[in-house]
């Protein structure tokens, strides 16, 4: 049987099973009939590509391995080289932070020295009687402001070479430790329910292996499904 043959009895198939539409017993049999014939052509369409699968599939293989062989040895290094660029950005990043914190805490106490300097001068005015002047140097320490100095690094967040560019941001390094407490945060509504993937055939099966009927957040029902061997 070739190409040609398969595509017309395919078609004249669909006419046929197009028109399936059971009401009476004998329709369930006709309809049995070309489920049956169904699987007769997919037996024959399979058996057609085997052989033009299987060596296109060999092909693939061959060249694949081959193509990984040569990647190997450049991507292995390539990771080595990235991880000791990430742990050197980081480390950078990590420095600066430190750097911010100290320059944050240096404003903060310049702050509180400025605040507590005025307040010293508004409770000498006030002790000479100066009440005016006094509320003035307090209104000026509620409004004492140091401006924010920004620590940055010698590293640009973008560095561009001939060669292209290579380019930073930030990210999460994750480690699940226990699923469980990550499926309890997702209960309490602290994370998505998108991130869990529930696998519908373990669900089923652990459904039927402990003869579950209800289960909240399902619907089980009981359906009839028919199986089909041919001749």
């Amino acid at each position: 049987m070739d190409e040609q043959q398969l595509k017309y009895d395919i078609v004249k198939f669909d006419e046929t099973a197009s028109s399936v539409d059971i009401k009476t017993a004998d329709d369930l049999e006709y309809a049995q009939e070309t489920i049956l014939v169904a699987q007769q052509f997919k037996k024959e369409i399979t058996a057609y590509w085997k052989e033009p699968i299987q060596k296109a599939h060999e092909v693939h293989k061959a060249l694949t391995k081959k193509r990984a062989e040569m990647l190997k040895p450049i991507e292995a290094r390539e990771k080595e080289v990235r991880g000791k660029v990430n742990k050197y950005l980081t480390a950078l990043e990590r420095k600066r932070q430190d750097e911010q914190r100290r320059l944050d805490e240096e404003r903060r106490k310049k702050e509180a020295r400025e605040r507590e300097k005025l307040q010293r001068r508004a409770e000498k005015a006030r002790e000479k009687g100066q009440e005016e002047k006094a509320q003035e140097l307090e209104e000026q320490k509620d409004s004492v402001y140091v401006p924010q100095a920004i620590a940055t690094t010698e590293i640009e967040k973008t560095n561009k070479t001939d060669m292209g560019s290579m380019s930073q941001k930030k990210d999460l390094q994750i480690t699940i430790t226990d699923p469980l407490k990550v499926v309890q945060a997702v209960a309490a509504g602290k994370l998505p329910i998108g991130i869990i993937n529930i696998n519908q055939v373990k669900l089923k099966q652990a459904i039927k292996l402990n003869g579950i009927e209800q289960l909240d957040g399902c619907d089980i029902q009981e359906v009839i499904k028919s199986q089909f061997r041919s001749a």
